[in-house]
């Protein structure tokens, strides 16, 4: 252990330093955080924040993820992160997490070491973002004016400086266990934060419904063994070389100011990466893209009550249909075209055509396609989150995949899978016959069977192996 700490220090100081960042200029007496790749094991990827793979030489051990990037382990896979306010971060077999967002002020590191730290050395603001999976966190005391928040599909946890492990599930939830200090979680729609103190744990169903309970002994277990090693895996790294590292990435930030906005927040930069079809496994040729409309008209049905709150005058239902050339056809001749006895075998409310006939043809030919059952429940899944591009990338999947997702009972659970936009290649290896059952009757995904090959997961190379 001791050969490869030290190994991991001479990497990261000669790797830290060309760390290339997109972003808005830092502020005055702010700078950027760095997160590091302390550690990675079996099937590993990361991403930009494009959604493009990163090449090998770039995801080297000590290197430096910048934000906007995303961190992915498969079957099988680890990976543990260091970040320069002292936090270390463990990414369990089949998870993805995105580094959102991490400023920090610079701070003297000169003959310090990582394991030196015993609160964070500067005060940092951290957002990141866990799509799915396990991740097992430990952190130095922040300071009071600091912030790290981790947005999963369930709420928001806050953190303070604790250690914890918090585990997303696709169709199930969350759940969270904590050892030390308190998480502040705050479930999707709640106004105020349920308190998780050391020895309690909590229960977030997918419908947003929160559980307290006593920790789980054995994620307690995981917890402890976990951080150790991340701790050993890093205490030896020089501060001074994560300082220079924080310094470049602030200098490369102020040259590319203005290349990439920071994100308002993680699902809209899900729908970006929707938009953009850059999602692994979704080169483009996806059926009904829907790119006639921008993403922007994220619901149509919403837009009248949206143009009237922006003071720009309430638009008229009607005016929607008699934009569209078949309902104007037969408003005026009284005969309906081809095209519009498909729509109205639909069967659609007055509310779910006006959102219908919003969409771009493409879309509109997908859920004529589809028919009036499956169409009526997909549109009923805009009041739950969907947007107009989730629903383009839900008709990309395969007739299979999109059967498998349409057979879970929980619209919940059915609206929550199409908004994340997941790679097809991961949803087949977790809609499982075994899964579905086990969703469809509020249990928990059973784990994948270590056959399952890393290029359905990940689509890594062979070389991996």
């Amino acid at each position: 252990m001791k050969t490869f700490m030290h190994k991991l220090a001479f990497f990261i100081g000669f790797a830290l330093i060309p760390v290339c960042l997109f972003g808005q200029e830092a502020d005055e007496g702010e700078g950027r955080g760095v997160v590091i790749i302390a550690l990675k094991e079996g099937p590993t990827r990361f991403l930009d924040w494009e959604g493009n793979v990163l090449p090998e030489d770039k995801t080297k051990l000590g290197s430096a993820l910048p934000e906007g990037n995303s961190a992915q382990a498969g079957v099988g896979g680890k990976i543990i992160l260091l970040f320069s306010n002292g936090t270390v971060m463990t990414l369990e077999s089949q998870s993805m997490l995105k580094i959102r967002e991490f400023s920090q002020e610079p701070f003297d590191a000169r003959g310090r070491k990582v394991e030196d730290l015993k609160e964070e050395p500067s005060k940092s603001n951290v957002k990141l973002d866990l799509d799915w999976g396990s991740i097992v966190v430990g952190t130095k005391k922040l300071d009071r004016e600091s912030s790290l928040d981790i947005s999963t599909p369930s709420g928001v946890a806050g953190i303070r400086g604790t250690q914890f492990q918090m585990s997303q599930n696709p169709g199930t939830g969350l759940k969270l266990d904590v050892t030390e200090s308190t998480v502040a979680f705050t479930p999707k729609g709640a106004a105020r934060p349920v308190a998780i103190g050391p020895g309690r744990g909590l229960d977030v169903s997918s419908a947003g419904v929160a559980t307290p309970r006593p920790v789980n002994p054995v994620v307690v277990q995981n917890i402890n063994v976990n951080n150790n090693v991340a701790e050993q895996t890093t205490k030896e790294v020089p501060l001074v070389a994560v300082s220079e590292a924080m310094d470049s990435a602030t200098t490369e930030a102020k040259r590319e100011d203005g290349t990439r906005p920071r994100e308002g927040g993680p699902r809209e930069a899900e729908e970006r990466r929707g938009e953009a079809g850059d999602e692994p496994g979704e080169q483009g040729g996806r059926e009904g893209s829907g790119n006639e409309r921008r993403r922007g008209d994220a619901d149509p049905r919403k837009r009248t009550d949206e143009a009237s709150s922006a003071g720009v005058g309430k638009v008229d239902k009607s005016q929607v249909l008699e934009n569209n050339s078949d309902a104007r056809q037969a408003r005026k001749t009284g005969k309906a075209s081809p095209r519009a006895k498909e729509i109205s075998r639909l069967g659609l409310s007055d509310k779910d055509a006006s959102a219908f006939y919003g969409f771009g043809l493409g879309l509109q030919d997908s859920f004529l396609k589809a028919g009036p059952q499956k169409t009526r429940r997909l549109l009923s899944l805009l009041d739950k989150g969907v947007s107009e591009s989730h629903l383009s990338n839900f008709f990309s999947y395969s007739g299979e995949t999109r059967e498998k997702i349409l057979s879970l009972s929980n619209d919940v659970s059915v609206a929550n899978l199409i908004a994340k936009q997941y790679a097809e290649s991961w949803l087949e290896g977790i809609l499982t016959e075994e899964n579905l059952k086990a969703m469809n009757s509020g249990g928990t995904p059973v784990a994948q069977p270590s056959t399952a090959s890393q290029n359905d997961f990940l689509a890594l190379n062979d070389n991996l192996r």
